[in-house]
Formats: C-alpha cells, structure tokens, sequence
C-alpha cells in the first residue's frame, strides 16, 4: 500500500495519515515546528532534532524528506534554520571583543570584497622580467673570473713573447 500524502486545509502542511504506522501529520509538524521553536527561545542555543522526532514518534529520515517534499514545511523550517544562522552571526560578531578570529568571520560575511580569502591579495613575483638580466649577468661573471691554474714550464710550452 503506497502512503498518499495529503494537503491538510488548516495548516497547509501535506501529510499521511495511516492507521498502522507512525506517520508525520500536520499536527506533528505543528509540534516539531513548536518544539524547536521553545527551545531555540528559551535557550538561545540551536535544538537536537533527533530528540525532537523521537518525541513526537518520527523517524529523523522522514523529517528530512518531509523537509524537501512539503513546501510549507520547508518554508517554516527555514525560518527556523534562519534565526538560528542570524543568531550565530550575533555570536559571533559579540564573541569578537574575545577572539580577532571571530570579528574576521563577521568581516568575510558582510564584506567578502575586503575580507574574504578568496580575494586578498598574493604577491607574485614574474620570474620572466628578470630572464635575459639573469643570463647576462651569468655572462658577465664569467668574463670576469681569472683563471688561476698554473702551469709548469715544460718543452711543450711556449712563451708568448720570445726574447
């Protein structure tokens, strides 16, 4: 038996009713949403969702799927996952006074063009600008270098200039 989902008029939210399995109604979505809710505002903190579903009797992989599949649900769990994004930022930002690191990762979020890696700026040097200067230079040392090998007079030798 495949289990349908349906549109719930109330709430908007699809959900399956199936008298034999532990299904995620909108009433559950409802108490999901509610739960995360209290506990992000009673805490501050970001909620276990796992603990959440075993509460409610849902499995955490029909959460996810119900997440990508149910548009309305997916709208109010995004405004839930974007209080908390907007809530670490806070964090992070407040956290600053503490640590430079965290006022750097504000900085790349709000400023990417200035404070962002990926941006900043990586000295080179161009080894092709200095190519014929360093072979002339080569050149010019060993023009320069004396040879100071000597060598003994023998009968195989002759003088460059003859008395």
């Amino acid at each position: 038996m495949v289990n349908a989902l349906t549109l719930d008029a109330e709430t908007g939210f699809l959900q399956s009713i199936n008298p034999i399995s532990n299904t995620f109604t909108a009433e559950k979505k409802m108490d999901f949403l509610r739960q995360a809710r209290e506990y992000r505002k009673l805490n501050k903190g970001w909620p276990d969702f796992g603990e959440i579903c075993e509460r409610i009797g849902v499995n955490i992989l029909t959460l996810e799927r119900h997440i990508k599949i149910d548009e309305e649900f997916a709208k109010q769990f995004k405004e839930l996952s974007l209080s908390g994004k907007y809530q670490a930022e806070s964090d992070m930002y407040n956290a600053r006074l503490k640590n430079p690191l965290y006022m750097f990762g504000w900085l790349r979020k709000w400023f990417p063009d200035e404070y962002h890696p990926e941006y900043r700026a990586n000295p080179t040097v161009n080894i092709q600008v200095f190519d014929g200067k360093i072979g002339n230079a080569q050149a010019f040392i060993e023009a320069e270098t004396v040879d100071t090998t000597v060598i003994s007079p023998s009968s195989s030798v002759k003088p460059l200039i003859s008395k």
